[in-house]
């Protein structure tokens, strides 16, 4: 019989689908999906509970708040959000947010 191969350690999806969407000169969309990816990591689950990320508009992220009341309060954390963001993406990160009022998902 042939040698067999040990077992591959699975892999997430999200990881597979970014280093395609680089492959495919498609940056922006790879930007987005691990800005998605590290989100709580990011914030922190107390406001990724509140907020999600929406589209990247060069520089720019825009944030999904579900009311004016997070948009509001938010808006006064950015300077810590674009922190934790630049943690934990380094140079893939947005230098702007801005915020919207939407529905999210849970």
């Amino acid at each position: 019989m042939g040698s067999q191969r040990p077992p591959k350690e699975p892999v997430q999806a999200s990881s597979i689908i970014s280093k395609v969407l680089e492959d495919l000169d498609l940056g922006p969309a790879a930007r987005g999906l691990r800005i998605q990816r590290l989100w709580v990591e990011a914030l922190g689950p107390v406001w990724a509970a509140h907020a999600q990320p929406g589209d990247l508009q060069g520089e720019t992220l825009e944030v999904l708040v579900e009311s004016s009341v997070w948009a509001q309060q938010l808006q006064m954390e950015v300077p810590a959000m674009l922190q934790g963001l630049r943690n934990a993406l380094g140079e893939d990160s947005p230098s702007a947010i801005r915020f919207r009022i939407s529905r999210i998902r849970s």
